[in-house]
């Protein structure tokens, strides 16, 4: 009884999900070796996002003007498969950073605040207006066109 008794009710979710949002942002400027290296996997992953059309790109020109046993078209193959590696390796780990800087920018507040202020619709409401909408004689006129 008495654990039962000390156990406290858990915050909100949504709540905990921010206050963790709001610790990793606040801890990375604190080390400048963990921000470096934060943006370097980032840019790498970046990077090699990039490199993927422009090897696929330049394989298909170098099979277009020599052929393809042409060394332009293995060189390209290679940049290919490297950043397949590479974007595969760092996805994981770039990708949360990346959110996680965009965050320290403050440009989650804006769409945060929007969807905050944003009217709810109830059931009642949809319901209306779908009885308001299929009223309508010429709404049902094109819903059998659309069908």
């Amino acid at each position: 009884m008495a654990f039962a008794d000390a156990v406290l009710p858990s915050p909100a979710p949504e709540a905990t999900k921010a206050a963790a949002a709001r610790r990793i942002v606040a801890g990375l400027p604190r080390s400048r070796l963990a921000a470096a290296a934060a943006d370097a996997v980032i840019c790498l992953f970046l990077a090699s996002l990039w490199l993927l059309p422009a090897g696929a790109l330049a394989s298909g020109v170098g099979r277009v003007a020599c052929g393809e046993g042409c060394a332009v078209v293995a060189a390209a193959s290679k940049v290919i498969l490297g950043a397949a590696v590479s974007c595969a390796l760092v996805f994981p780990v770039a990708v949360p950073l990346f959110l996680i800087r965009l965050a320290s920018l403050g440009l989650f507040a804006e769409a945060e605040k929007a969807q905050r202020d944003a009217p709810t619709l109830s059931r009642k409401s949809i319901s209306a207006v779908a009885r308001e909408s299929l009223g309508d004689p010429s709404s049902c006129s094109s819903l059998l066109v659309i069908c």
